[in-house]
């Protein structure tokens, strides 16, 4: 389950793959979308985002190991 302020999708940015997993929302929300190419030049700029982001992916990676 996500939460506010939650993001999905970094598997398939970090990885250059299509995304796999479905996501359904339970309440109004509001989904911004961030293309390759502006995510790649945004982490760039932001060290502290993309170890944010690789982080909670390792984390995600983890977990769906621990699934199967």
């Amino acid at each position: 389950r996500l939460g506010a302020g939650d993001f999905f999708g970094e598997l398939a940015l970090l990885d250059r793959r299509p995304r796999v997993a479905d996501v359904v929302t339970t309440k109004p929300s509001v989904l911004l979308v961030l293309n390759a190419a502006d995510f790649y030049q945004l982490a760039g700029q932001h060290r502290a985002l993309i170890t944010a982001i690789e982080t909670e992916a390792a984390r995600r990676r983890t977990e769906n190991q621990t699934l199967s």
